[in-house]
């Protein structure tokens, strides 16, 4: 049976910490059963591309994030993710690249994650999920947060499943 192959979306693999956070669960999962590719939006190589590859991972690049380019930045992303159906899981890192969420559903990648790594964000991920994305396009929500209890979530936690 081939691996599940799990697309993360990060804006280069270097030594920050999302990355080495996502490369230590990527040293210790049986990449037998799973292995991580990643969706990366700089033209250098990144400090773990190399290791990445050593596991099996591909790296597959982008232009750079710029709202005067969208057009051309979202060709590029649909090119990449419409060329490989292998892909069930996209995983997005950080909440500036919440669009690329879009991007997999028009791709047909059934299961999309949205995971940001820090209590404040730019982005109000609560209004996001719950307003912003269609209904019809979410399984399931679960956001995490120190941020939550004032809309009414216990335990620092808001669960919501569609159908």
């Amino acid at each position: 049976m081939e691996p599940i192959r799990v697309l993360h979306n990060i804006v280069l693999m270097d030594a920050g910490g999302i990355e080495t956070l996502v490369m230590n669960l990527y040293r210790h999962i049986d990449k037998e059963q799973i292995l991580f590719d990643f969706l990366v939006h700089r033209p250098q190589e990144g400090y773990y591309e190399k290791e990445i590859r050593e596991y099996g991972g591909k790296v597959y690049r982008t232009r750079p994030f710029n709202p005067l380019h969208m057009r051309e930045y979202k060709k590029e992303c649909m090119n990449i993710l419409t060329s490989h159906p292998e892909y069930k899981v996209f995983h997005v890192h950080q909440e500036l690249g919440l669009w690329t969420l879009d991007y997999a559903h028009q791709a047909g990648i059934p299961t999309r994650i949205a995971h940001a790594h820090n209590a404040k964000t730019v982005v109000n991920l609560n209004s996001f999920f719950t307003k912003k994305c269609s209904s019809k396009n979410i399984a399931r929500i679960c956001l995490c947060a120190q941020s939550l209890p004032e809309n009414g979530c216990s335990e620092n936690r808001l669960f919501r499943t569609e159908k």
